[in-house]
């Protein structure tokens, strides 16, 4: 999976520490229709292509809300992020995008926890600016691994591949700005595109993540989350990038726990600001 995955995972767990929702039963639905990995990759290529990191302009801005929801429970926003872009440097190898953070953390109450302010400078090597999705097909060569989330899997098969081409509304922020930002009908046309990625051990399945994403190249492309490394990876430009995976938590029961990050605001062309204002 992309950095990205790799995050939600590691996140969930400590989201499932103060858990207090209501278990559920672990079980082994049929896992529909498979789709091979070059299927899903090429499918993630081309709901993702044509959008770069390059092609943000300088004084562009994004906001996004990172929020989970474990079972059946309400939505509980954990954290927003805003972005902007301040200038770009290029050198022989890399590519430096000078941009400033406004991050702010908060408690399940919706109390702000932490805020954050500061000018980052991000690296990313010249020939590895678009992220790609992998989906190896020698996954299924016997071999045991993990992905630092302690599941242990020597397989990886892919079901219920979907895309399609449809608008969303756009975030509220957006619909208050002057003729939508020129969206018509107000509305953001997306790349959707949709999967479950089911890990086997031994052939017995051990664990499965849908993946729901809605792409988009009329957003700037400014979305980077930290690593557990200090390290920052960047994923493409979404109005929502969703995954779903039953987690074991600390008391050995299972929860349905979803990880979104949510496009709430944005300004395309670097005139103006995106909320919330800096202090």
């Amino acid at each position: 999976m992309n950095g990205s995955l790799a995050l939600f995972s590691l996140l969930t767990a400590a989201l499932l520490t103060g858990c207090m929702g209501t278990h559920i039963k672990a079980r082994n639905a049929p896992l529909g229709k498979e789709a091979s990995a070059s299927a899903v990759l090429s499918a993630y290529e081309q709901a993702t292509s044509g959008i770069s990191i390059a092609n943000a302009k300088v004084g562009s801005c994004a906001t996004y809300e990172l929020n989970y929801r474990i079972n059946a429970d309400p939505v509980i926003m954990s954290q927003l992020v805003k972005y902007k872009l301040l200038g770009i440097s290029a050198a022989a190898q890399s590519v430096v995008f000078n941009v400033f953070e406004d991050s702010y953390d908060f408690f399940p109450s919706g109390a702000i926890k932490n805020q954050v302010h500061r000018q980052l400078s991000l690296a990313f090597q010249t020939n590895s600016i678009r992220p790609l999705f992998t989906a190896p097909a020698s996954q299924c060569n016997g071999k045991v691994r993990d992905d630092g989330d302690g599941i242990k899997y020597d397989c990886v098969r892919y079901y219920n591949l979907k895309t399609d081409d449809v608008p969303v509304p756009a975030p509220l922020a957006v619909q208050e700005k002057p003729d939508c930002l020129g969206f018509a009908g107000c509305n953001i046309p997306v790349h959707h595109i949709s999967f479950d990625a089911v890990k086997f051990l031994r052939g017995k399945q051990v664990n499965k993540t849908t993946v729901d994403a809605r792409f988009s190249t009329a957003i700037p492309d400014l979305f980077y989350l930290p690593q557990p490394d200090g390290s920052y990876v960047y994923t493409q430009a979404s109005t929502s990038f969703c995954t779903t995976t039953v987690e074991t938590g600390p008391d050995n029961s299972n929860y349905m726990v979803r990880f979104c990050s949510v496009l709430r605001d944005m300004q395309p062309d670097g005139n103006g600001d995106c909320f919330p204002p800096t202090p």
